[in-house]
């Protein structure tokens, strides 16, 4: 039976460019008398690196993870590895500003908040999470798209989807979240908006090629979920995937010739009964609800299981 490892504070960091500094820092750490585990001087010959990181985090003596926020940390696949496993164990987590840090890049976090009559679509919802997230849970760098008729729910699983904390983990550089519409005649305003979010600066630009440009620039190489809903019209989306290898772009359409043709499509259709059935009882009695369950299904299969149909009659029911 394997010792447990008896450090309760783990340092993370990235060895590019961190190692120095979480040498010094586990040096004055271990005057203060804590134990630390730091991989540098704690990992054994002949094993998995992976599997002895997994057993300190684990373990139940470890208690606080550091991390060195350096340029090379925030990219790196294996600390956030070690930052979800963390957090998945309970650490305490706690940033530290290493070298390379003068300035922090902005984070966005624009989508709106679901619905609080939110009914789970799990068949949808983890179908296109799989395509926005690797095995190992971190960000895949693409471009797909919630398709189907007006008022399936498309907006809603967007939502849902880009404040799940698993997303949010992987594009932990932010989320943009931008509305279109049949004719938008605001393109410049929105683009100008998520250059300002993403820089702090405000672009004063006049023509929309140059605001997609200069928000290409501004994405960089960061890692964000960007999502562009109810697009009606290619000339319009077009603007918002220029560049950002990393960026990943969710499209809402019902129309599909909008899309590129590499784009990965979720389709969006009807709910299904028992989803139907609990969203047009959300908010009713809990004993009258019960005990019409059967009307309120078949008014639920009246209605098509179609998601908005369903929410304002449910909305008529309430009143």
């Amino acid at each position: 039976m394997k010792a447990e490892p008896l450090a309760r504070t783990f340092i993370s960091y990235a060895r590019s460019d961190g190692v120095n500094f979480a040498a010094g820092l586990r040096e004055f750490l271990t005057k203060e008398n804590l134990s630390i585990w730091q991989d540098i001087v704690a990992l054994e010959g002949g094993r998995d690196w992976w599997s002895q990181i997994e057993d300190a985090l684990k373990s139940k003596v470890l208690q606080h993870f550091i991390l060195i926020v350096t340029p090379a940390a925030l990219t790196s696949p294996a600390v956030r590895r070690e930052i979800r496993l963390a957090r998945q164990e309970g650490k305490t987590v706690c940033p530290i500003k290493g070298p390379g840090q003068s300035r922090q890049k902005r984070v966005a976090m624009m989508a709106p908040e679901p619905p609080v009559d939110l009914v789970e679509r799990p068949s949808e919802f983890n179908a296109l999470k799989r395509q926005l997230l690797d095995a190992k849970g971190d960000a895949l760098a693409i471009t797909a798209a919630l398709r189907g008729a007006g008022g399936y729910g498309k907006t809603t699983l967007a939502e849902a989807l880009a404040h799940d904390p698993d997303v949010q983990d992987a594009y932990f550089d932010g989320v943009l979240w931008v509305e279109l519409g049949e004719k938008p005649d605001y393109l410049l305003a929105v683009l100008s908006d998520l250059i300002t979010r993403l820089t702090g600066v405000p672009p004063g630009l006049e023509t929309i090629n140059a605001a997609a440009s200069a928000l290409g620039e501004a994405l960089g190489d960061r890692r964000i979920l960007m999502i562009v809903d109810d697009v009606w019209r290619e000339q319009d989306l077009r603007p918002f995937l220029y560049r950002g290898p990393n960026t990943t772009r969710l499209i809402t359409t019902r129309i599909d010739n909008v899309l590129p043709a590499s784009t990965i499509r979720q389709p969006v259709d009807a709910m299904r009964d028992n989803e139907a059935l609990k969203l047009l009882a959300s908010g009713l009695p809990s004993e009258q609800a019960t005990l019409l369950q059967q009307q309120l299904a078949q008014l639920a299969a009246r209605l098509g299981e179609w998601a908005l149909l369903v929410k304002i009659v449910n909305a008529f029911l309430r009143d």
